[in-house]
């Protein structure tokens, strides 16, 4: 047992000596597209005079447990480290990509056979056109020869005002490099595309309808398309470099676009009609104070804090979205639904940044493509839900005009009803009793003469008058018998054929709903013995399931202007006027051969059923 402890202890020296030792990442074919994960080494705040003895400092590089380097929220120098072995039979041209935006330095460091050969100081104010490929990202074009080692270093010192600093860092051959770089920016021209139509269309509904959340739905977009420009670095070429800092510029988009958040809810989960004026207040007095926060950023030295108020701006904003949308949702409001559904995705991802800021988290790559979707799928529910508030309200406007129709025609009905049924009174009772007196007189001296004749169709023509205002048929047995009574006195006074069909089971409709059926259909029938010149009138009345069915159909000589001819006679327009109020439909057929005016009618009455006369 002696005699093996010292091979037992030196085989464990050994293997701690592999464990430290840096294993390369070896290059064997020509596609190259690696996140590098298991091979990057790192350290921080590295001391050295001369650039190229940086080689020297290998031994302060700790291996990176994790599957991307997470530095947190440090603005130190932060370093990161790989080996390199192109083992392939040639000379391979590769760019390494750093995916990060806000660095006060982003530089790159290549060393062969400990000699460095090239380097790259970056930042990231400095423009497309000075970079390496020409490109807004930080990518690094170097060339490995076949059969030979390389040590790449890259110190990465994050902005004051961006603080979080991350080591995600791809290798790839130059053409997974140019088809990667192109996908970026097909993909984000999409997404810009997206926003823009967004906006546009936003602005649109704000100048049709002027309410306040089409305004502050097109400037939130808004806000979020110039986050995007400055946080992927598309802005860079359009602004002057040395007098812009592009993160203040994020960080106080970022800001407004937090408050155009809050006041886009606010209206679109309609708490501005909930809340007191207080709350209001206090809200209102918040987001400007946040505004002005924004655009202080510009002027006065806070850059320090701004980072920290950022961070608990977005805290708080995740804190106010969950309460507001918990509230609403125990109200069982619609919207809020809609507005849970939209923003999960994008809470779940901003409390995820914040927990790998605080390294909390590990770094997954995949979420950060991922944001270009999320954001896309939040504004297009959100899109859907203005466009059900739109059509909620329009729906809203709709009902109570069509009420206030009803109201309307309602009381016309009633008052033409009550005017009939008042006429009718008056001729019974008045020239009724007059015509029956004069009758009996003339009866005593002129009994089958000229005279008496005129008198008894005065009297009969009284009757009809009476009967046609207010019909006694309808008042004691009902619509089917009244409408049958209708044809048969039709029949009687005119050289037309006149025929009545009823099927199905009738259903009693209530008194206001069966009056205007009967007025419907007296008008129609008059309006084809007057100008239709026929020789057949059928009037059909059909009880179906959910509707009644109600024509009258001759075969006259139609109207040439149908349309035009129908719509302008005041009988017509009472017939219009009626079927409206009964919720009912009409369709007109007319030719040569004839006319056929058919009328559906649900059995729902909007209003209560009572006699006009009360």
């Amino acid at each position: 047992m002696k005699k093996t402890t010292p091979f037992f202890l030196l085989w464990i020296i050994s293997i701690n000596l592999l464990a430290q030792q840096n294993l390369p990442f070896v290059v064997s074919e020509n596609r190259v597209d690696s996140d590098l994960s298991g091979y990057l080494f790192t350290a921080k705040n590295l001391k050295f005079r001369d650039e190229k003895k940086l080689i020297l400092q290998r031994n302060q590089f700790k291996k990176v447990e994790e599957r991307v380097a997470n530095f947190g929220s440090s603005s130190d120098e932060n370093w990161l480290m790989f080996d390199l072995k192109n083992a392939s039979s040639q000379n391979t041209a590769f760019v390494l990509y750093l995916n990060q935006v806000f660095l006060e330095k982003a530089d790159f460091y290549l060393f062969k056979n400990d000699t460095l050969i090239q380097k790259y100081l970056l930042s990231d104010t400095l423009k497309a056109i000075n970079r390496p490929l020409s490109e807004i990202n930080f990518y690094y074009p170097f060339q490995a020869q076949r059969n030979q080692n390389y040590c790449i270093f890259l110190r990465i010192k994050a902005n004051p005002e961006n603080g979080i600093a991350k080591g995600i860092v791809n290798l790839y051959d130059t053409k997974t490099a140019a088809k990667k770089t192109r996908n970026s920016h097909l993909e984000f021209g999409l997404l810009m595309g997206f926003l823009v139509l967004s906006i546009t269309i936003g602005f649109i509904l704000f100048y049709n309808d002027p309410k306040p959340i089409y305004g502050y739905y097109a400037a939130y977009i808004l806000s979020v398309l110039f986050s995007y420009l400055c946080a992927y670095g598309y802005l860079h070429d359009f602004l002057d470099e040395n007098h812009v800092h592009f993160a203040k510029i994020y960080q106080s988009v970022m800001i407004i676009s937090a408050v155009l958040h809050v006041l886009f809810i606010n209206h679109f989960l309609a708490f501005d009609k909930l809340m007191t004026a207080k709350n209001a207040k206090t809200i209102n007095f918040i987001c400007i104070a946040y505004i002005l926060l924004a655009i202080s950023n510009f002027i006065f030295p806070i850059a320090e804090i701004i980072p920290y108020i950022s961070r608990i701006t977005l805290i708080f904003l995740g804190i106010f979205i969950l309460i507001t949308s918990v509230w609403a949702f125990y109200r069982k409001e619609q919207t809020a639904k809609i507005y849970l559904i939209a923003s999960s995705p994008g809470i779940i991802a901003l409390l995820y940044l914040l927990l790998i800021a605080l390294k909390l988290l590990p770094i997954y790559t995949f979420i950060y493509s991922l944001l270009f979707y999320i954001t896309i799928f939040e504004i297009l529910v959100f899109g859907f839900g203005l466009v059900y508030q739109f059509t909620e309200e329009k729906h809203e406007v709709e009902r109570k005009l069509s009420e206030e129709r009803q109201l309307i025609a309602k009381k016309i009905i009633t008052a033409q009803e009550q005017e009939r049924q008042r006429i009718a009174q008056d001729l019974h009772d008045d020239l009724g009793s007059t015509l029956s007196m004069l009758k009996n007189k003339l009866s005593e001296n002129y009994e089958d003469t000229l005279e008496m004749q005129i008198a008894d169709k005065a009297v009969n023509d009284l009757r009809h008058i009476s009967h046609n205002l207010m019909p006694t048929t309808f008042l004691l047995k009902g619509l089917k018998e009244a409408i049958q009574e209708l044809v048969f006195l039709n029949k009687k006074m005119v050289k037309i054929d006149i025929d009545f069909i009823c099927s199905g089971i009738e259903k009693k409709l209530g008194w206001e709903v069966e009056l205007s059926i009967f007025r419907i259909v007296k008008e129609l029938v008059n309006n084809a013995i007057k100008h239709a010149k026929p020789t057949k009138i059928v009037v059909q009345m059909l009880y179906f399931e959910a509707f009644l069915y109600i024509s009258v159909e001759d075969d006259g000589i139609g109207m040439t202007n149908f349309n035009e001819e129908f719509s302008s006679g005041i009988g017509i327009k009472n017939i219009i006027l009626r079927v409206n109020y009964l919720n009912g439909k009409m369709n007109q057929e007319s030719s040569e051969n004839g006319t056929l005016i058919s009328i559906e009618i649900p059995y729902e009455p909007n209003t209560k059923s009572q006699n006009p006369a009360d």
